[in-house]
């Protein structure tokens, strides 16, 4: 079970990661090239980074993935 927890751990720090990168390069195409969206483009690429901030995932987890329902894995 261990292995299990580690396999998931190391899966949820890639995905931070990615959701880092992806982050980042909203933000520099926003600040860069922004002018060369409309406003209502800009306006949601800044509220995607405002809704972000502080809860990367938010609430848009879904409640099941590929037909099964998610499960909370305890570590006792």
């Amino acid at each position: 079970m261990n292995d299990y927890i580690e396999h998931l751990n190391k899966r949820v720090m890639d995905q931070a990661y990615e959701i880092g990168v992806l982050r980042g390069t909203l933000k520099g195409i926003l600040n860069g090239q922004g002018r060369m969206f409309t406003s209502g483009t800009r306006e949601h690429i800044e509220g995607v980074l405002r809704r972000t901030e502080d809860d990367p995932i938010g609430p848009e987890i879904p409640v099941e993935h590929n037909g099964a329902p998610q499960v909370e894995v305890s570590g006792e």
